[in-house]
């Protein structure tokens, strides 16, 4: 029988009251104090054990035990293993990278906001800290802590973990070459490929690529839904500007009539379904301030060739417009404290690699490596040929060389990102999927447990070369949304599949749909609503998708989250 539910408004008042550093006592017997969380004890009574405190790499084959294990030092998994631990729990968090962060201290340093003042929580929380940290470093902080250097999010997400005492594991890899341990349908131990094994009551896979729930035999899809799917019009093969005419385009053929590199021929069946995702790329923290300007360098087997539809791109831009070329047709700069800028791709023929991503989430640690290196290669090649080429105008030229890389990020790898910018893996396919029509009319959901509010925005999956010989995108998608709610059983496995796994990042959601809620805030918001639920599942013994969702609510909006629309928006603009 399991142990007897407290009620929350108890819970969330010790909790609470532990966040801030008062000494808590919770209001009976028997319960074992957490180890270092300001004196507190636990706030979820006696089901739990001592907080574990941060760890280093454990040795290879050792087994870690913990309440709640996180796999995934995404900010939607800190934001999980935080606002799990902030309600008593000991929780693991555990990530093949060699630093926390996930994107948001990898490069993206620039938040896809939507409607910031419909975001809250500790979501909200972890943003306002992170702009008094940029203005305590005497920077400007714009947008509220919205934009941020990279360094600067990872010490607030270290302290934040540190806080909360988490602990974390860092460098370790999941061993995706079989399941994990079950009993029945609850995972046991999740393994890493050093054979160190962690143990736990409830699991949330926070990860980018969904590695952890496929494992676990949660059924997943990827790629594009048809338009039948689930009645959506924006689903599915998606060739932009279908009517433009020749002179607006670049010719992917070369004298012979052979297509260049970069140009795909393949059949265009509107609204077809089809394994793609979105471009991937490496979104750069650069600097046009000489002191802290490294310089970019010609990349090994650089090959301008490679580059020949940027080329011809830049030479149709300029008989378009008439006037001098600008870079920033070609790359988008968005200014950051410290004279720093986040660097993404923008339109067709920018740093997003189109297509080479294709295999990402299924493949093996090596074989990801080498997609990567094939991203650096291509962004960093880019840049050298907007900066050097002699067939680039010279106005390009000279706006390139007034950047380079930031010699005080990233110190450890010459101030490139360390994380590749995945945009889309799996998604789980769950009881409920998200789609376009609950993003834009039936906005509101039983069961919510956060808030989405960015807009619907799709990268490019491929280049296709017509039988005129001409290039056109497809897959870019860009259509306003109604602030909308996600419901928990999104972020649920579903029945049939294992009963103690949350997913935070790759959740049940269409390709359309996972357009919007692919953003950090969407997903942090998710991740601290994962952990809440996770908590409450390990406290109580059951399983997640029996723990009430008004419980998971009562927590969430105790903490200031938001999970309605003020004022009843119910449709987009």
């Amino acid at each position: 029988m399991p142990p007897r539910r407290r009620s929350m408004v108890a819970i969330l008042a010790v909790a609470f009251a532990s966040a801030i550093g008062v000494t808590v006592v919770a209001p009976h017997s028997g319960v074992i104090p957490a180890a270092g969380q300001h004196g507190a004890t636990s706030a979820l009574g006696p089901s739990f054990g001592p907080t574990t405190p941060p760890a280093s790499s454990p040795p290879p084959g050792t087994e870690i035990s913990a309440d709640i294990v996180v796999y995934g030092a995404t900010p939607s998994g800190i934001l999980a293993a935080v606002s799990a631990a902030r309600l008593g729990a000991s929780v693991a968090l555990v990530t093949p990278e060699a630093q926390v962060g996930g994107m948001m201290t990898s490069g993206l340093d620039h938040a896809d906001v939507g409607q910031p003042l419909l975001i809250g929580g500790l979501t909200r929380a972890v943003f306002d800290r992170i702009a008094r940290a940029e203005k305590a470093r005497g920077a400007r902080a714009p947008a509220a802590g919205w934009n941020a250097e990279p360094h600067v999010a990872a010490a607030v997400f270290s302290t934040l973990l540190s806080e909360a005492h988490v602990a974390v594991y860092l460098d370790l890899h999941l061993d995706r070459t079989g399941p994990p341990e079950l009993d029945g349908n609850r995972i046991v131990a999740i393994r890493m490929t050093d054979g160190t094994r962690f143990r736990g009551s409830s699991f949330i896979d926070a990860s980018y690529e969904g590695d952890l729930m496929a494992a676990a035999g949660v059924p997943w899809t990827i790629g594009r839904e048809s338009v039948t799917t689930y009645g959506e019009p924006l689903a599915g093969v998606h060739v932009g500007d279908p009517d433009a005419v020749a002179a607006d385009l670049v010719s992917g053929v070369d004298l012979v009539g052979q297509a260049v590199p970069g140009a795909e021929a393949g059949a265009v069946v509107a609204g077809s379904a089809d394994g793609l995702v979105q471009a991937a790329t490496y979104r750069l923290c650069v600097t046009d301030v000489g002191s802290n300007r490294r310089p970019f360098t010609e990349p090994p087997g650089y090959d301008p060739s490679a580059y020949v539809l940027v080329g011809r791109s830049i030479a149709i831009d300029r008989q378009l417009t008439g006037g001098p070329p600008r870079l920033s047709t070609f790359l988008s700069f968005e200014r950051l404290p410290g004279g720093k800028a986040d660097l993404n791709s923008h339109g067709l023929y920018s740093t997003d690699l189109v297509g080479g991503n294709d295999g990402w989430a299924t493949a093996d640690d090596g074989a990801r490596r080498a997609i990567a290196e094939r991203h650096r290669a291509w962004v960093s090649g880019l840049l050298w040929y907007l900066g050097t080429d002699p067939g680039v105008p010279a106005p390009i030229r000279r706006s390139m060389a007034r950047w380079g890389l930031c010699a005080d990020e990233f110190r450890a790898t010459g101030g490139w990102p360390p994380e590749l910018y995945v945009r889309e893996a799996r998604r789980m396919v769950g009881s409920v999927v998200l789609t376009q029509q609950d993003l834009q009319v039936d906005v509101t959901q039983p069961g919510a447990i956060a808030l989405g509010t960015y807009r619907i925005d799709a990268h490019y999956v491929r280049r296709v070369l017509g039988a005129d010989g001409l290039v056109r995108g497809d897959g870019q998608l860009s259509a306003p949304t109604a602030p909308y709610e996600i419901p928990y059983a999104a972020i649920v496995a579903p029945a049939g599949s294992v009963d103690n796994l949350l997913v935070s990042v790759a959740i049940s959601a269409s390709h359309v749909a996972w357009s919007s809620v692919r953003t950090e805030p969407t997903l942090m918001e998710i991740g601290e609503a994962a952990g809440v639920a996770a908590a409450l599942a390990a406290r109580d013994g059951i399983g997640v998708r029996e723990v009430p969702t008004t419980d998971i609510r009562s927590g969430l909006l105790a903490n200031g989250a938001i999970l309605s629309v003020p004022g009843g928006r119910r449709r987009a603009p």
